[in-house]
């Protein structure tokens, strides 16, 4: 449409200028053809005059016209400009809110796995933490060497791994490596005690009794850290959605 309108304006121009051209040579005919006399040139000089004024009309109109078309086509460039704008902008706004949305489903499965390691890890370390209570309960009497040993496999195995890391909760860490702590040195004495009792020369069989009131001593502290790592982890476990654990029997 722009070409179209450039070439009618074009095609106009051409006209008026052929127009002007075949007055003057018409004019210049009849000069020719009927001599040269005032009245004549009056006449002549009043339609010389009224054709070159009607040129520069038809030259203003011309332009004007220009003018107007060269107006409403910056008008149009600018709307064009300003819809592209728009639409680049809606197009903006629609990919952010796209590579937001990508993002969150990226944070949601993050957080998803997380979650699924952390209940992985907790519960593992309920399962283990949970057979302590009893255990402990039946080592009261302090008799003989128990032959059910203490265990932290489970601890250690997820502390060299690295498998600690998804226990975000501080103070349930905290907790949990008090109780493993202090089972690490029941464990030991009592080792040392079931050493002590199989070696039948005298002389070690001595320290027994020392290693027998050792535990005596540890045993309450050791039975209460199981019990509250073990309750803490199954809170835990509770608020991400898990079965609450078996019951335990704890120390008054």
């Amino acid at each position: 449409m722009k070409i179209l309108r450039r070439a009618s304006t074009s095609v106009r121009r051409r006209i008026a200028w052929i127009a002007g051209a075949a007055l003057l040579i018409l004019l210049g005919g009849a000069v020719l053809e009927v001599g040269v006399d005032r009245a004549f040139l009056q006449g002549l000089l009043a339609t010389f005059i009224g054709a070159v004024l009607g040129f520069l009309v038809a030259l203003y109109i011309d332009r004007h016209q220009q003018a107007e078309e060269a107006e409403d086509q910056r008008r149009r460039d600018f709307a064009a400009a300003d819809l592209r704008r728009e639409r680049d902008a809606a197009a903006a706004e629609m990919q952010r809110a796209l590579d937001a949305e990508a993002e969150q489903r990226a944070r949601d499965r993050e957080a998803a796995a997380a979650k699924t390691r952390r209940v992985t890890v907790l519960t593992l370390l309920r399962e283990e933490l949970g057979r302590i209570p009893e255990q402990m309960l039946h080592r009261q009497p302090r008799d003989y060497a128990p032959t059910d040993r203490l265990v932290d496999v489970f601890w250690r195995s997820l502390s060299s791994s690295g498998e600690l890391r998804w226990i975000e909760d501080l103070e349930l860490l905290r907790s949990i490596a008090t109780a493993y702590d202090l089972v690490a040195v029941e464990a030991d004495l009592e080792r040392r005690w079931q050493q002590a009792r199989s070696v039948g020369p005298p002389g070690t069989v001595v320290t027994e009794p020392s290693i027998a009131n050792d535990l005596r001593a540890h045993d309450r502290d050791t039975w209460r850290a199981a019990c509250a790592a073990y309750k803490a982890v199954d809170a835990a476990l509770i608020a991400d959605g898990v079965e609450a654990g078996a019951e335990i029997f704890c120390p008054p």
